[in-house]
């Protein structure tokens, strides 16, 4: 047996088996939803996006105060302490509260079976970064199941927190704060189900406009 590592983010896996290079990428998932939130912030500017990062930022640090405080070693790799997990945390964190957003704030815009393919995919997902910490030896089962509650009970905390201060009318004058106009930061996501198809839509418009001018 051989241990290796995936070297850009030190990930140790068991290259006799089979099934731990994919542990392995699966436990960059989180890795790659922080580099989704830098290009959707850049891109899009929303602020439920700027909004949902503040509420991982949250979580991760309880996750950190809850380790410190716990004190509970790893089974056999990674830095620190494991109780709780804070991939489960973070995977677990995200897929509730977007389980809840489609569910509750958006779902006039999208279809009960589209909502239910997504929430499916968001619960695989957290399945598969949760069981690769525990396959890889980075957590115990304990740790894994740890950090699931705790990033469901956080994310639903967080999704109510949102939706508090929407009721209370709070989030407009945060979208009208000067910083956040300078960097055209905008709230527009409870407006439509995909601004892909909105943008694709526009643009298909002017383009048949264009060329009606032309046949004109």
């Amino acid at each position: 047996m051989a241990i290796r590592s995936l070297e850009l983010f030190e990930v140790y896996y068991d290259d006799s088996d089979a099934l731990a290079m994919l542990c392995a990428f699966a436990s960059l998932i989180p890795q790659v939803i922080l580099i989704v939130y830098a290009t959707l912030i850049f891109s899009r500017r929303e602020m439920e996006t700027l909004m949902l990062l503040g509420g991982q930022v949250a979580c991760e640090v309880a996750n950190n105060i809850l380790k410190r405080a716990i004190k509970q070693d790893r089974p056999r790799y990674g830095p620190g302490y494991g109780m709780p997990s804070a991939h489960a945390q973070f995977v677990a964190f995200l897929a509730t509260y977007l389980c809840l957003w489609m569910f509750f704030r958006m779902r006039q815009l999208y279809s009960p079976a589209k909502r239910m393919l997504r929430s499916v995919g968001l619960v695989t997902m957290t399945v598969a970064v949760s069981y690769s910490r525990v396959h890889l030896y980075y957590h115990t089962t304990a740790q894994v199941l740890a950090g699931v509650s705790l990033g469901v009970v956080l994310g639903l905390a967080y999704f109510l927190f949102v939706s508090l201060i929407r009721d209370l009318g709070l989030v407009d004058l945060i979208v009208d704060l000067p910083i956040l106009r300078t960097f055209y930061v905008k709230d527009t996501s409870g407006d439509s189900g995909s601004f892909v198809k909105d943008e694709f839509l526009r643009w298909r418009d002017k383009r048949m406009k264009a060329r009606l001018i032309k046949v004109e």
